[in-house]
């Protein structure tokens, strides 16, 4: 099977699916127009964003802001996200996090497997790359995947090259191995960026399931069986965008049992946080109709439910 240079497949299909179920459940005619413009940001968030980025900065802990402005007084922290890399060659900044990352440093890991995703598909030596850009340019495919401008994509090669050269091919193969045992080892960033990140191996990609043998179909339901399960331990770790995204996982019961009482409560949940850290508010369409949809005692219910999930100890962090 083919697969994208930045696999953000399985995040792609859930706000696929979120933004299919909203179009799909408009109760009022006359508010068509306007609610084409609202929807769920469909950016990548984290793990999937560009190479060159900045090197990570401190925490930043932000005051909460008047209770009688924004509702309930959360205990906030706006962090700035930890797996950022470097902008340049890789191969010393890997060397570091394997070291943090065998001795025990959960986000050290995630790192380290974010470093080596990028450099997994990348040839290890200079004539293979060559080899690879001359059919490029032949066939102006590159993975089975059409290139529209091969000088570009030529380019991005190169480069992809220089920041992985003298990294083993065996390591780069580990990538979800790490990335995975950060999860595990209670990383709140990777817990929530899990589904996010998609295994090597022999599972559903970029096909619908049914396309899929069932082998590919019995894999792909363990793996959204276990993103869930990060999924739920990073919203009881406090994330906020956790609160969203297990939302979204409710309201299209991929990842979780379809329930739109739990779907609006989580939902809810990060629309009071967004007001409250003062930040975009990305679900306010997607609320709105899951009100209109609802009886008011099931609303009442979620509502409650929600200030419930952003009343625990641990709420909220909010990687950015």
């Amino acid at each position: 099977m083919n697969i994208r240079w930045v696999a953000a497949g399985a995040g792609l299909a859930l706000l696929s699916c979120l933004l299919w179920w909203w179009s799909q459940t408009r109760l009022d005619a006359s508010r068509t127009a306007s609610q084409q413009e609202r929807s769920v940001e469909a950016g990548r968030i984290g793990p999937e964003a560009p190479d060159a980025v900045p090197e990570p900065t401190t925490d930043v802990p932000v005051e909460p802001a008047p209770a009688a402005r924004w509702g309930p007084r959360l205990r906030r922290l706006i962090v700035d996200r930890r797996s950022q890399l470097p902008t340049g060659p890789l191969q010393a900044f890997i060397r570091e996090r394997t070291e943090a990352a065998e001795g025990g440093d959960a986000d050290a890991a995630y790192q380290l497997g974010l470093a080596l995703k990028e450099c997994r598909r990348i040839q290890t030596a200079p004539e293979a790359l060559d080899a690879v850009i001359q059919t490029m340019y032949q066939t102006r495919r590159l993975d089975g995947i059409s290139v529209e401008n091969p000088d570009r994509m030529a380019a991005e090669l190169r480069r992809r090259y220089e920041r992985c050269r003298g990294v083993p091919a065996e390591a780069r193969n580990r990538y979800y191995e790490w990335m995975s045992l950060a999860a595990d080892s209670g990383s709140l960033e990777a817990q929530e960026s899990m589904v996010f990140q998609l295994p090597p191996g022999n599972i559903c990609r970029e096909r619908e399931l049914e396309m899929c043998d069932a082998t590919q179909r019995a894999n792909t339901f363990a793996l959204r069986e276990q993103q869930a399960a990060w999924l739920l331990q990073a919203r009881r770790g406090g994330s906020a965008n956790a609160l969203w995204q297990v939302g979204a996982a409710y309201l299209n019961g991929e990842m979780l049992p379809r329930d739109t009482i739990q779907a609006y409560a989580h939902l809810r949940a990060f629309q009071l946080v967004s007001q409250s850290f003062d930040i975009e508010d990305r679900v306010a369409g997607l609320v709105a109709d899951l009100a209109e949809s609802m009886r008011p005692v099931e609303v009442a219910e979620a509502e409650t439910e929600a200030l419930e999930l952003i009343s625990t100890r641990q709420c909220c962090v909010y990687f950015r």
